[in-house]
């Protein structure tokens, strides 16, 4: 399942809840949301708990602390965060009227796309919100003199997106379990011994996560290059390597480059990505 599906998993299921469920801050009910009950940190964490097995946290001062979660890099104006920079499942933290929690935070909703998001905050839920409008009434809601308002803090992503491999070890695994390089350590000493080695596997190893990810692959028949300037040309027209002339040079000076290169376009363009 690639990280958007999951995304997508996420926002259905907990939709299905929807003015469903009473709130309570019961200790013994918040968290049981398919019975019927629940509250804004308590459904948020179910559902990840559940579906992904993220504990991300029992509270909100839990949640916007726990290093699972990652802040997203976007703008918040007057209140309202930067939605192109958003994704479903998101997280959006919110102060409260506690001067002692963390940052003050006191609520929590989930953005579910398309300008919306879902929560429980009281009565029967959860709800789904217009987010700026929700987000402008919170900004606009008085707090205590240090926190100033019940504004938006954060947005927090804890199903996060690829990362790209820096470990030799873990991208050299990542080539043997494709079948892309057969002797690990053989790679494992070139990549440490030669920097342009090492760069190659790492963006070549991304660029296929990424594409895989995406569920962009799909098996097709292709006849394998034999020329080294063909499949150098691949990578750098699929945006792999920049310098064409180095690794034609490389390519035809070491029996062991020529082969790997070889193979990774090989490989890449039977899975036509």
């Amino acid at each position: 399942m690639t990280t958007n599906e999951k995304r997508e998993l996420l926002v259905n299921k907990a939709l299905t809840r929807q003015k469903k469920n009473q709130y309570s801050q019961d200790v013994n009910k918040r968290t049981l949301i398919e019975m019927g009950y629940g509250d804004c940190s308590g459904t948020v964490w179910y559902w990840y708990y559940k579906l992904f097995n993220i504990n991300i946290g029992a509270n909100t001062e839990a949640q916007i602390k726990s290093k699972l979660g990652k802040r997203v890099d976007l703008k918040i104006t007057n209140g309202v965060p930067e939605e192109s920079k958003m994704r479903k499942g998101d997280l959006l933290y919110f102060r409260g009227t506690n001067n002692a929690r963390t940052e003050g935070v006191g609520h929590v909703e989930m953005y579910i796309g398309d300008g919306k998001i879902f929560g429980h905050g009281s009565g029967l839920g959860g709800t789904v919100k217009d987010m700026k409008l929700y987000c402008q009434q919170r900004q606009a809601q008085r707090s205590t003199t240090k926190l100033k308002n019940k504004g938006l803090i954060c947005v927090i992503r804890f199903l996060n997106d690829l990362e790209e491999l820096t470990e030799i070890n873990d991208i050299v695994w990542e080539l043997s379990s494709r079948k892309i390089i057969t002797d690990s350590d053989l790679w494992l000493k070139l990549a440490s011994d030669d920097k342009d080695i090492y760069w190659l596997i790492r963006k070549s190893v991304h660029y296929i996560r990424e594409k895989e990810e995406k569920g962009c692959c799909k098996s097709v028949k292709v006849k394998e290059l034999e020329k080294n300037s063909d499949n150098v040309w691949e990578l750098q027209h699929r945006g792999i390597i920049e310098n064409e002339q180095l690794w034609n040079e490389k390519g035809n000076d070491n029996v062991n480059v020529y082969w790997l290169i070889r193979k990774l376009v090989s490989f890449i363009r039977t899975k036509d990505i």
